[in-house]
């Protein structure tokens, strides 16, 4: 006996077939060759991100066997290609013998830029990627190269004009359950200066940051309004949402308009109103039900 299927069943068939065709030379390239995502997306004339979000959600094996990373158990997309502070596989793979050699007395003579042109990489990229992941394994090369009387005289650690500007953004940062980009914003300084700055000198900060986000998504409560994510991003609407709907929300709040009416008068979309009201305007929503239920019963009772 053949079941019938639903309309919404046949359209995401049809979806699904439409991505099959769509990415099918795409991924038998990635499958049998070894061209980056990027030159497959030029041959194929798709976009490298949707390819990457594509082959990361239908074809994770084969991403995971690429990146040489193991699978254990049959469940692929359990297994996470990037972890949080971690480095990928593929920089793993370019800096290992580099920061192997960094660590090393065999190589101790050269500084950290000489070795990186001695495995022809950028000395700037090299001694970032160490900053970052081997902070130790600098710290113990510097110390000993001044032992030795081989110091470059050279200071290599965060610059006190640097330690200065981003000192209250480090102290609210670890304090509050402010994003990156939100004490970026109220200390004046640049975002993506103040991520680097905690990348490189401050892992102890990230790192009770990043246990906290993992308490926060394994709690029952992450979903209520400005609770932290895992992501480290608050549970709230955007800013442009919520410039979108506000003089919709002061309706919706002091009249007895419904949400079509007040979707009408304001110039947004129904659904959208509708949405957002159930999903930041709960209470509202139902403090309203319950008014109209109550003015209701009363003029049943008169």
């Amino acid at each position: 006996m053949s079941l019938a299927l639903s309309p919404r069943e046949r359209s995401k068939l049809k979806r699904r077939h439409a991505l099959l065709c769509k990415y099918a030379r795409a991924v038998e390239l990635y499958d049998t060759t070894q061209l980056t995502l990027g030159e497959i997306a030029r041959r194929c004339g798709v976009s490298a991100g949707a390819l990457g979000n594509y082959l990361r959600r239908h074809w994770r094996e084969l991403v995971l066997r690429r990146h040489h990373v193991a699978a254990p158990g049959n469940n692929p997309q359990a297994v996470k290609l990037l972890q949080a502070g971690a480095q990928s596989p593929a920089a793993h793979a370019k800096y290992k013998e580099a920061v192997a050699a960094c660590d090393s007395m065999d190589f101790i003579e050269l500084n950290v830029s000489q070795v990186a042109r001695k495995f022809g990489l950028d000395g700037t990229a090299l001694a970032n990627f160490m900053r970052v992941h081997y902070p130790g394994t600098l710290a113990r090369r510097e110390e000993a190269r001044r032992r030795l009387g081989l110091a470059d005289n050279t200071w290599h650690g965060p610059r006190r004009a640097c330690v200065e500007r981003y000192a209250e953004a480090v102290k609210l940062y670890a304090s509050t359950g402010m994003t990156v980009a939100e004490v970026a914003r109220r200390c004046g300084v640049s975002e993506g200066g103040l991520s680097q700055h905690l990348r490189f000198y401050h892992h102890d900060v990230l790192q009770a940051k990043r246990q906290g986000r993992s308490r926060a998504k394994a709690a029952h409560d992450v979903s209520r309004q400005g609770q932290l994510l895992g992501n480290g991003h608050r549970y709230c609407p955007s800013a442009r949402s919520e410039r979108m709907y506000a003089e919709a929300v002061r309706l919706f709040r002091t009249t007895t308009l419904t949400i079509k009416e007040i979707a009408a008068r304001t110039g947004v979309h129904y659904g959208g109103l509708r949405n957002y009201l159930r999903r930041w305007h709960r209470p509202l929503m139902l403090w309203r039900r319950g008014r109209k239920k109550a003015n209701a019963t009363g003029g049943a009772r008169n």
